[in-house]
């Protein structure tokens, strides 16, 4: 994250596509979710990321501390996918 204009942000919002065909469709790759938990710990501490997605993220309990987690029931194609806010200590 360094020399990354959001790394001074105290909140960031990731919203992975879901599956392979629908990175595909929106132009992009899957993703690698423990990568990016990874490059987002170079976040300022105090600082919160917001994540939307079907599968908990791989993270480290010294770099992110999770906060709260809630349902969502309608998404793209009627998924249902979690709300997971991670607070960096």
């Amino acid at each position: 994250m360094a020399g990354h204009p959001g790394a001074a942000c105290r909140t960031q919002v990731a919203d992975p596509p879901c599956r392979g065909g629908e990175a595909m469709h929106d132009g992009a790759t899957t993703v690698k979710r423990n990568t990016v938990m990874a490059a987002l710990a170079g976040l300022t501490p105090g600082a919160h990321l917001v994540r939307l997605d079907q599968v908990d993220s791989i993270y480290q309990r010294d770099t992110f501390a999770m906060e709260a987690a809630t349902g969502m029931l309608r998404s793209t194609n009627h998924r249902s996918r979690t709300v997971l806010v991670f607070r960096r200590p």
